[in-house]
């Protein structure tokens, strides 16, 4: 079994996107699939490679590309079959979903999955760490092209209309997909070996119009290549593939996928429908909506009948903290503010949201900052002028969390001004970038962010951004509340 540290399954920011704990799980559990996949291929001799975006991702990222959450392999027909007939030795719990095992299949490729349905037994979840979804491993055969072109344009004419009706009926989610695909898979292995001017996954040369043929000995022809903590095939001629499949692949530019992300929506829903503790949901409270001019917190009032200022920083995680460090630095330049450095512990949590070990990263901090111990001020008996903190979420992320004495209600009560800084900055997502701003539910969408007097954050472009999507979280028409959301999200002061 594969081995990931704890970090792993964190939120992490890959190219300027926001990767999520739960889709961290989910890759997890593919790459323990993939790794079973290609030992039991290289005991076997079969040969396969990673393919589409996991061979994009293989080549520029040395793993998964960071708005992607599915695997796709390739494998030649004649070792595709044989597969098929050996899944049983990589356990009873994997299943090859095909049109000839699942009547209700609409795929013409194959799906590898690692069980029927999510599944919450403890052996399932150390097997495939922490994540109970069903994941998969799409499996495209390659098929031979005839090199005699007429007889290659007779078949592709019957294909292409049998391409053309599966299409069409999948998109108006039509029954009877089975038999097409079926009539369509008896046609893309109708050419035999001698007969062959190439190999190819057959639909996709069908709807390309002949695109995408690579020479005969292409699966044997391959090396190795890490990806994420594993090693997988790919071919040795990957540039051609990706150059002709993606144009310049070596320019990094996001694109939405060929499916809902993450995949695993549908699944999370029902779980969470379950069992509420598997990563709940925040759903927006009004009165979490601080709004300043009424609470009576400004920094500007008066203070402790004192003419200094005490200002707190909340860090919880050591690598994170160059995003509070200008801040920080313009503070101790002010000879009128007393500042303390409290690094917060964290703990990380297991798949259903319970605590797991607490992590207290107080000593591997900079020195020069003096990180203090927990009790160095005194936050829930002495007010502070300003606490800036970096954990928004409270006990809504489903990978970590401070101590719930630390969630942004309780610092709400212990500050004059309460400013959070996010310890990860993702790309601002613009107007029409769908995914982008899916993904701001994981880190917007949320109590700290609504219960702080100010949000900084890195751009304009991110400014707007938050607006558009607490604007659209909170739901209302309110002009007032509306107002408060865009006074509070601001430009982080040194940029």
């Amino acid at each position: 079994m594969l081995s990931f540290p704890q970090e792993y399954f964190e939120d992490e920011v890959r190219n300027g996107f926001y990767i999520s704990s739960i889709v961290k799980r989910v890759w997890a559990a593919q790459l323990e699939m993939l790794n079973d996949l290609d030992k039991l291929c290289n005991d076997l001799g079969i040969r396969y490679i990673v393919d589409w975006g996991t061979l994009l991702g293989a080549v520029r990222h040395h793993g998964y590309i960071p708005w992607d959450d599915d695997m796709d392999i390739g494998m030649p027909r004649e070792d595709y079959e044989r597969f098929k007939t050996v899944t049983d030795k990589m356990g009873w719990h994997y299943h090859l979903l095909d049109h000839h095992t699942e009547p209700d299949h609409i795929e013409v490729f194959s799906r590898l999955v690692n069980h029927t349905g999510i599944c919450m037994e403890s052996a399932h979840l150390e097997k495939y760490h922490g994540c109970p979804f069903v994941v998969g491993i799409d499996i495209f055969p390659y098929d031979y092209v005839y090199s005699d072109e007429s007889k290659e344009s007779y078949r592709l004419k019957k294909a292409d209309e049998l391409a053309r009706r599966y299409t069409a009926a999948k998109n108006e989610h039509k029954r009877g997909l089975n038999d097409l695909i079926r009539r369509f898979d008896e046609l893309a292995c109708e050419c035999p070996k001698e007969e062959s001017g190439g190999i190819t996954f057959y639909f996709n040369f069908v709807r390309r119009k002949g695109a995408y043929v690579h020479k005969e000995d292409f699966f044997n022809d391959l090396e190795r290549m890490n990806f994420e903590n594993i090693q997988v095939n790919v071919p040795k001629a990957y540039d051609d593939v990706l150059r002709a499949k993606y144009g310049d692949y070596t320019v990094v530019k996001r694109a939405k996928g060929m499916h809902d992300y993450p995949y695993i929506t549908d699944q999370l829903n029902i779980l969470r429908a379950h069992r509420p503790s598997f990563c709940p949901i925040y759903k927006y409270t009004p009165s979490d909506l601080w709004n300043p001019a009424e609470g009576g917190n400004s920094a500007d009032e008066a203070q402790n009948d004192s003419a200094r200022r005490t200002i707190v920083f909340l860090p919880y995680k050591a690598s994170c903290w160059e995003s509070m460090r200008p801040v920080w630095e313009k503070a101790m330049s002010d000879p009128e503010n007393d500042v303390y450095v409290t690094p917060l512990p964290y703990y990380h949590k297991t798949w259903d949201g319970q605590p797991a070990d607490m992590c207290y990263e107080k000593d591997m901090f900079p020195s020069e900052i003096n990180p203090l111990p927990l009790d160095a001020y005194p936050i829930f008996t002495q007010k502070a002028d300003i606490i800036y903190f970096q954990e928004p979420s409270d006990d809504h992320n489903p990978g970590l969390s401070v101590p719930p004495i630390y969630y942004s209600d309780r610092l709400r009560a212990c500050c004059r001004k309460l400013i959070l800084i996010p310890a990860l900055s993702p790309d601002a997502p613009g107007e029409s970038d769908v995914l982008g701003m899916q993904t701001m539910d994981n880190y917007v969408t949320m109590p700290g962010v609504l219960r702080s007097d100010i949000v900084y954050v890195d751009s304009e472009e991110m400014c707007e951004a938050y607006v558009r999507k607490l604007t659209e979280f909170a739901g209302t028409g309110n002009k007032k509340d509306l107002a408060i959301i865009d006074d509070k999200i601001m430009i982080r002061p040194d940029l």
